[in-house]
């Protein structure tokens, strides 16, 4: 497209040379005439590359809201999966209360039984009291001590009273034990029991929130969808308009002249180092000068100009880290997930760095200058960037397609503004 519109504007300019040479000269009236439409023309070119403008601002207004609304999405996502795992949790802990809840009732049954042959046993030796009028200990005392014949004797009584007196001494401890037991056992019962309703309760509370979660998911999901379709009706009108796309051709072909860039402007030696903000940062939106020191960096690192990469990361993702595109690119640096993995990077269901900004645009920018390299331009670089290598090659140069015509145009324009 661009190589035909050089060759078109050619042909003209020869036809109209030709035309002064061969054919007399025109009047005045025809003359003022044909400088009116050259005017108009200019003119109407001139309000077609204003309209232009108003497409890019439209454009970027839209990526600025699709950016933030996948930011959205994202910590939706991340807050959903957490109150998944939330009721998992929840569930988990109900099941260990109910089970110590089980425990804590089939000893207490034991208890039960326990305590009560303890007390009976205790029972029966009150009742042999109270019927002797004395105790059994000190009746055997008395026999033993009275009746031994000898030493042994006297000591298998003392002993025997002594038994006797261990027995009941154990009889009361085992029944303080069984009865602290039991009121340990009934505060673990409660325990359970209101750990059991607290973690019930819990899984309601995320399953609400799973709820509240799902509709705004519903929302973003919505309104991401409207503004992807409203960015390809742009795109399909301008598309459709041949006004606006011979417009477009002569603005990219403009600035492609104006800016006079060739490969040893914007290749470096790969390796290099940068550090701190760059002089060109102020240049940048206001959302973009966080990102400045690693973009530098990046390009550094990979041997891009930096302010060619930040044009680029300017047109791809208004600078927003968490944006996803309707095909699937991610990142400052909007990256599918191949390419991604072509580059090095970590793309599965647990990692995907083309969320992290340093390793994003590192290989965003590796990306960039093999197209530069590959393709001998940066026009067709940039090109290959937006609609792969392989569109390039099919169509010899900047594919037709209004959206990578558009794409490398403002990323040109803006590499023109942040170079000052």
């Amino acid at each position: 497209m661009q190589v035909r519109s050089r060759v078109i504007l050619a042909a003209s300019a020869a036809v109209v040379l030709l035309a002064g040479v061969v054919a007399p000269a025109p009047a005045v009236a025809d003359l003022e005439r044909t400088q009116e439409e050259l005017d108009q023309a200019s003119r109407d070119l001139e309000a077609l590359v204003r309209e232009l403008d108003t497409i890019a601002a439209e454009i970027e207004e839209i990526d600025q809201r699709l950016g933030t609304a996948n930011a959205e999405l994202r910590a939706i996502r991340a807050d959903l999966a957490a109150a998944e795992t939330g009721i998992a949790e929840a569930e988990a802990d109900e099941a260990a209360a109910v089970a110590r809840l089980e425990e804590a009732e089939t000893r207490l049954a034991e208890l039960d039984g326990e305590l009560g042959t303890t007390r009976d046993r205790l029972q029966g030796r009150l009742v042999q009291t109270f019927k002797y009028g004395r105790t059994t200990s000190v009746d055997i005392v008395v026999r033993g001590t009275v009746g031994a014949l000898d030493l042994h004797e006297l000591a298998l009584t003392l002993a025997t009273v002594g038994r006797i007196t261990d027995d009941d001494r154990s009889l009361v401890a085992t029944m303080e034990e069984l009865a602290a037991e039991q009121v340990a056992l009934i505060e673990e019962q409660t325990a359970a029991r209101v750990a059991a309703v607290e973690a019930r309760d819990a899984a309601v509370r995320q399953r609400d929130r799973i709820a509240e979660l799902e509709t705004e998911q519903r929302r973003v999901v919505a309104a991401i969808d409207a503004d992807r379709d409203r960015r390809q009706a742009v795109f399909d009108d301008l598309q459709a308009d041949k006004d606006k796309v011979a417009a477009l051709v002569a603005a990219l072909n403009e600035e492609i002249r104006r800016l006079q860039l060739a490969n040893r402007d914007v290749i470096m030696p790969v390796g290099g180092q940068f550090v701190g903000v760059p002089d060109w940062a102020g240049r940048l939106p206001a959302s973009g000068q966080p990102y400045s020191a690693l973009i530098a960096s990046a390009a550094a690192t990979q041997g891009v100009d930096g302010r060619l990469l930040a044009a680029l990361v300017w047109s791809e993702s208004a600078f927003r880290p968490g944006a996803v595109s309707r095909v699937g690119a991610a990142g400052l640096a909007q990256l599918m997930p191949g390419t991604a993995r072509g580059l090095g990077l970590r793309v599965d269901g647990e990692v995907d760095q083309r969320f992290d900004p340093e390793a994003n645009l590192n290989a965003g920018a590796r990306y960039l200058r093999q197209q530069i390299v590959r393709f001998g331009s940066v026009d067709l670089g940039l090109a290959a960037y937006n609609a792969g290598p392989g569109n390039v090659r099919r169509y010899g140069g900047i594919p037709p397609f209004a959206e990578t015509q558009f794409y490398v145009y403002i990323v040109m324009k803006r590499y023109g503004a942040i170079v000052g």
